[in-house]
């Protein structure tokens, strides 16, 4: 598991404002609300005007899919070797790798507004895939798997109000009455919102 214990708004804030505002709902609600916008440290407001070289555009990017999608670099580079040995666009096979992770579906789905407290659901027993529970966050689910949730019944309500709230993407089917989230199929590329440009990543992986 991925741990980082530093000010999280301030690794958010060095990502710029796009990023930050396009990142996980809950983060992008503190962003609004915080007075400093500009990257952090004394060269703050020279950093956001900086022009970046290639290589560090792609570090940027890679920086960027580890914070969003809470993964190391080892998993990252799994994802893009995995990705590579599919047939049609690289591209559209990483995303659809990382965007099937189980503690993303349960983000996407709406039942929380992090991937953090995505990923604390699952790792606490409280996630179902097909009746059992699994809590291995990065598990990759198959198109046609039911996520469901454990008691307590506490813990259900406000994963109901979570999802009355939030609108869930067109490959996902939610039953907010019975806390059943199916996934349908591997997303294409436009349909998944994240703040991040994988062509960059490739480039950095294909070298």
């Amino acid at each position: 598991m991925v741990r980082f214990t530093g000010p999280r708004l301030k690794r958010y804030r060095r990502l710029g404002e796009g990023f930050a505002l396009a990142a996980d709902r809950s983060a992008a609600e503190k962003f609004k609300k915080t007075q400093r916008k500009l990257p952090p440290g004394i060269h703050g407001r020279k950093a956001s005007i900086r022009k970046m070289t290639q290589y560090g555009l792609q570090l940027t990017e890679k920086q960027k899919a580890k914070l969003f999608y809470l993964i190391n670099e080892r998993q990252l580079k799994n994802y893009y070797q995995k990705a590579a040995q599919k047939t049609g666009s690289t591209s559209e096979s990483l995303m659809a790798l990382l965007e099937s992770r189980l503690d993303n579906i349960v983000y996407r789905s709406g039942a929380v507004d992090s991937h953090r407290a995505a990923r604390q659901l699952v790792s606490h027993g409280h996630v179902l895939v097909n009746g059992k529970v699994v809590n291995v966050a990065s598990y990759s689910l198959c198109p046609g798997s039911i996520i469901s949730f454990k008691e307590p019944l506490k813990l259900k309500e406000k994963i109901k109000e979570s999802l009355a709230r939030n609108l869930a993407p067109a490959y996902l089917k939610v039953d907010k009455d019975e806390l059943k989230i199916e996934f349908l199929r591997a997303p294409a590329r436009e349909e998944v919102d994240a703040p991040i440009d994988e062509k960059f990543i490739i480039e950095f992986y294909s070298r």
